[in-house]
């Protein structure tokens, strides 16, 4: 980051749409952050506010260290479980923004693909000699 996010001020992630963010809860996620100019260094700190608004999650920042912030030169992870992709495949960004440095970064793109499931062990397939996947 290239300010200082102070205790109570916020951390903003806006999702892609389609994306279900309604299931998160505070619980659900957790900010650590490097050391930095001013700041010491914290691991997986539980968030005790946040709220939500469409794909738009806000995150207040808790007691993180003993000066109180996130300072500048920080690299920050934040971590929110429940999250739902969007239900189509394909290729999709994010983007961040703080209290201080309200302009929004985009992420880097990252896929959301389609598993492959095999059959479940214990069923038998039965195939005629054209290859042809016969009734089980």
């Amino acid at each position: 980051i290239s300010e200082d996010v102070a205790e109570g001020e916020y951390i903003i992630i806006a999702f892609p749409d389609d994306t279900d963010i309604t299931n998160i809860d505070a619980t659900d996620c957790t900010i650590a952050a490097t050391s930095s100019i001013g700041s010491d260094a914290f691991v997986a700190t539980k968030a005790t506010s946040i709220s939500k608004s469409d794909e738009t999650l806000t995150i207040t920042l808790p007691d993180v260290n003993t000066q109180d912030k996130i300072g500048t030169g920080a690299t920050v992870e934040v971590i929110a479980n429940d999250v739902i992709n969007p239900p189509i495949p394909g290729d999709y960004t994010l983007t961040v923004a703080t209290s201080g440095e309200t302009t929004p970064v985009e992420s880097a793109s990252y896929a959301i693909e389609t598993p492959t499931i095999p059959p479940p062990p214990g069923i038998v397939e039965v195939y005629n000699p054209a290859g042809i996947l016969m009734a089980w």
